[in-house]
């Protein structure tokens, strides 16, 4: 059958190794859909969320939550992210247009909705 092993009941501490490992983002995310073709989705029941429009669509503002923080992947290439100063405010300040797996962090200070980093 197999074979035994006569010291498995204890362990040599000059055999054992660790290694750290460090995530750059959480796992097992579980991704909200916007609605297709929905400009100003409601983010106020999630942190993470995908897009996965069929036609061209403009994201001019998040609504529904206040002091959060959010991301938004892109699931299709036709979804554009607008840079408003008062809205939506982009690094670079010009538009963004998602790339499939694209991922844009935003966190959300009186009532502006501020890139706080891409993947």
């Amino acid at each position: 059958m197999g074979a035994s092993n006569p010291s498995a009941g204890s362990l040599n501490p000059s055999v054992i190794s660790a290694t750290t490992v460090s995530l750059s983002g959480p796992t097992n995310v579980v991704w909200d859909t916007f609605a297709d073709g929905d400009a100003t989705p409601d983010v106020s029941a999630g942190t993470y969320f995908e897009t996965a429009n069929t036609g061209a669509t403009s994201i001019t503002d998040f609504t529904g939550a206040n002091d959060a923080k959010i991301a938004v992947k892109g699931g299709d290439v036709l979804t554009t992210i607008v840079h408003d100063a008062t809205k939506i405010f982009l690094k670079g300040g010009i538009n963004f247009t998602l790339a499939v797996d694209d991922v844009l962090h935003f966190v959300e200070r009186s009532g502006v909705w501020y890139e706080d980093g891409q993947r």
